[in-house]
Formats: C-alpha cells, sequence, structure tokens
C-alpha cells in the first residue's frame, strides 16, 4: 500500500467513530472520487487479511469497526507492510544530502516525493528535519526554480557535514543497509574520498573528507 493508503488506514483504526468525507477529504487533501476509491482499495486488502470492512453509516460517514483483538493485529500488520515497502525517514534524510550534494542530476521534491511514494505532508516534515539538522552545521538548503535543492554554504563547511553526517549515519564504519549502500555506490564523491572494502561477505564504507 502506499503511504498516504496506510495513514487513511490508521486514521480509521484509531477514530472509533464515523468520520465524515469533508474532513476526510481535507484532511489528506483529496478529492470525493479519490477517497472514495482509496476506500475500495482498503477494503479489498480487509477483506484480503480476514478483517471487517470499512463501512458508509449514512449521514455520518464511514467507519471501521474492530475488536480490540482484531486492532492489535492489523496494527501490527500494515506496520509490517510500511517497514517493508518504504525507506525510513533517516534513509530519505541521507539520501536527500547525498542527491543534493553529489548527485547528476538536479533535485525537485515533487520528484522526490514519486520515488519515495510517500505524501506531500511527509515529505515536508523530511524536508524540516534536515533544515534542522543541517543548521548545526552552518549549512542551508534552497529550493531555486529550475535548479531544485541546493545547499547554501562554503564548500570546505559542505564538505565537512557531509563527513559528518555519512559516518554518524553507519556508525562509523558499520554495516550499511544495501538501499544506503547502492546510494552511495551511485554518487560521484567529487568532494570525497570514498573507499569499500568487504569483509566476510559485508560491505563496510569509510569516508575521509578530502580538504
Amino acid at each position: 500500500m502506499r503511504d498516504k493508503s496506510l495513514e487513511l488506514l490508521r486514521k480509521f483504526v484509531i477514530s472509533g467513530f464515523p468520520v465524515s468525507i469533508e474532513t476526510l477529504c481535507e484532511e489528506f487533501k483529496l478529492s470525493q472520487r479519490t477517497l472514495r476509491s482509496e476506500i475500495k482499495s482498503l477494503n479489498d486488502y480487509l477483506v484480503e487479511n480476514e478483517f471487517p470492512i470499512i463501512e458508509t453509516i449514512r449521514g455520518k460517514g464511514f467507519l471501521l469497526t474492530l475488536s480490540k483483538s482484531q486492532t492489535i493485529d492489523l496494527m501490527g500488520l500494515f506496520e509490517n507492510d510500511f517497514k517493508d515497502e518504504f525507506y525510513s525517514r533517516d534513509e530519505r534524510i541521507l539520501d536527500l544530502v547525498l542527491d543534493i550534494a553529489l548527485g547528476q542530476n538536479k533535485v525537485f521534491l515533487y520528484q522526490k516525493e514519486e520515488e519515495y511514494q510517500i505524501s506531500k505532508s511527509t515529505l515536508d516534515e523530511d524536508m524540516r528535519r534536515l533544515r534542522t539538522l543541517l543548521k548545526e552545521y552552518g549549512v542551508e538548503v534552497l529550493s531555486i526554480p529550475k535548479q531544485g535543492l541546493v545547499f547554501e554554504a562554503k564548500e570546505r563547511i559542505i564538505r565537512t557535514m557531509l563527513y559528518s553526517l555519512v559516518n554518524k549515519a553507519i556508525d562509523n564504519v558499520a554495516l550499511i543497509d544495501p538501499f544506503c549502500l547502492n546510494k552511495l555506490n551511485s554518487r560521484n564523491f567529487n568532494t570525497c574520498r570514498l573507499c569499500l572494502s568487504e569483509n566476510f561477505g559485508h560491505h563496510f564504507l569509510w569516508i575521509s573528507p578530502t580538504l
């Protein structure tokens, strides 16, 4: 399921009472037609996994009625689906940093939203956290028309920031998740020296700044 579908399902699970279509459309920024399509897909998912479906309560909205045990089972099920299908926030933030600093192509938020399969609100929160993180290093991330996302700081500061963030992400020579490894290997490291080695079938990464 897509990120927005999972967020919508969570809404029904925790509500415990009918939620109007107007409320849902406003909260999730969906048209009524798209919302009904999302609910149909959710009901297919629920039936497939032997849960009650989301029902329409006339004059009140939509309601998902679950027992306590069903609620626990369902939350466990879609949390596992979320972990299997999507990158974590830390992985997305690391990818954004690497793409902006070292990627071959311009970085635009709408493209990242599609690549990560997340909602605009989720990506906005990623960017808020990224800006807060970079502020500690004296680096700003700007969104410039036709140029996309760019870092604003002296080159030496940006190199130091990259060195620090990547090494923190891998816990100073820790095992890298395959997602991060592929992203790192795909970059053209003009500002860093990248050394990869293999030990017992695992990939490890060391980065040192070229100062």
